[in-house]
């Protein structure tokens, strides 16, 4: 095993990412302001390529820096702002020609007399084009010996499915992957659906090239229509909240150890 700052990578991970993950790392720190700074120093980076290779201890360290200086909800809100809330529909609409909006635009003028129905298609919509979205684009940014990124669900109940990420995040370093779950179901569903997003941590599969990780989904359907944009705003809130809460603590335990 080789020591990589306060994490362990095996002498057989071979598993390389492309530099447009890094970058995309390091200016998620930025928008931290001082506090991203502050990290990033602690972390000896390369001048990025982001059409370059690069092994995933490279961003590994930097979410166990955050980890350990900050906690997992940091390292949640991180996840949770890795994408822009409709970079989905973008996508979707380049593989199928219509985005994820209008396809519920269409779902819903379609099934007026019975509105919990085309939303319960259009979850399982959504569903598909996150496996979709996570099995493509990892394809073309992870790079693992005898292994490949991929991603898939099964169905639990008519309102709960467990979800499966495989991807270069280590080992302790789910939750962001959570994050970027929860935004991605929420974006879309979050109006009609009350949405809980939970680690099955005993699930999980950690190798020498990829990581499997899984989370319980479970949709609950909201008696009252939500405007998207307000859910949205109050989930990025908490979630900045309480990774700066985080920060709060921390500076109060170094002030502390410091006297």
């Amino acid at each position: 095993m080789t020591n990589v700052e306060n994490f362990t990578v095996d002498d057989l991970d071979d598993t390389m990412i492309k530099g447009s993950i890094v970058k995309s790392t390091i200016e998620q720190l930025y928008l931290l302001g001082n506090v991203g700074k502050e990290i990033l120093s602690t972390v000896d980076l390369p001048k990025i390529d982001v059409a370059k290779l690069y092994h995933r201890s490279l961003r590994g360290k930097i979410h166990q820096t955050i980890i350990d200086r900050f906690g997992p909800e940091a390292l949640f809100y991180l996840g949770f702002e890795q994408f822009e809330q409709k970079f989905l529909d973008y996508l979707y609409k380049d593989w199928h020609g219509i985005s994820l909006t209008n396809v519920k635009k269409s779902h819903v003028k379609n099934h007026e007399d019975n509105l919990f129905e085309s939303q319960m298609i259009f979850r399982k919509i959504v569903l598909d084009a996150l496996v979709e979205f996570h099995t493509r684009s990892g394809l073309n940014v992870i790079f693992a010996r005898e292994d490949k990124a991929s991603a898939g669900y099964n169905i639990l109940s008519d309102d709960s499915v467990v979800y499966r990420i495989k991807n270069a995040v280590y080992n302790g370093h789910h939750e962001f992957n959570r994050g970027s779950l929860v935004k991605q179901l929420n974006s879309f569903l979050g109006d009609f659906w009350e949405i809980t997003v939970t680690s099955e941590v005993d699930k999980f599969v950690f190798t020498s090239g990829l990581t499997d990780n899984y989370f319980k989904i479970v949709f609950s359907y909201k008696k009252k229509k939500e405007s998207l944009n307000k859910v949205m705003l109050r989930m990025q809130t908490e979630a900045k909240d309480n990774f700066l809460k985080e920060v709060l603590n921390a500076s109060d335990r170094e002030r502390k150890l410091a006297i």
